[in-house]
């Protein structure tokens, strides 16, 4: 999906109900911007995340994850085993809704979980930046 992020509620609405009874789609990469405790966004994805496994890949910046969300997703990782890459960016996250995250992490339940403090492009212009010079370095 975009890499710049999905942040439309109409769109994102569109999306996951049309993928829902899609037979061939399995594995689902997102990348959603701006989320709000209650709103669409979130009641979408967390019956998507809940009710039909296609979400695997899910990236999340700039919003703020109420404990229901929180609950979605660990729903999806521990229990379904569908959700497998998670990362947040300029997320607010409760301590402990975190910390349960990072336990499914610790225990092979979730493969890949990343928090980040900055946005989403700052983190990967930093990571671009640094393979570019350990290639430059390796260069004769």
């Amino acid at each position: 999906m975009d890499p710049s992020g999905l942040n439309d509620e109409a769109c994102i609405n569109l999306l996951l109900d049309t993928l829902k009874d899609h037979e061939t789609i399995k594995h689902l990469s997102l990348h959603i911007q701006n989320i709000r405790p209650a709103d669409q966004k979130e009641t979408s994805l967390m019956k998507s995340l809940q009710k039909h496994g296609f979400i695997s890949r899910l990236c999340i910046s700039s919003s703020l994850i109420s404990r229901e969300f929180t609950e979605a997703l660990i729903y999806a990782s521990k229990e379904q085993s569908t959700l497998t890459y998670l990362e947040f960016y300029n997320c607010k996250v409760k301590k402990d809704d975190k910390a349960e995250m990072q336990s499914l992490y610790d225990n092979g339940s979730l493969p890949h979980l990343a928090f980040y403090e900055e946005p989403r492009w700052d983190v990967l212009l930093k990571e671009t930046n640094g393979s570019l010079n350990r290639a430059k370095t390796s260069i004769p």
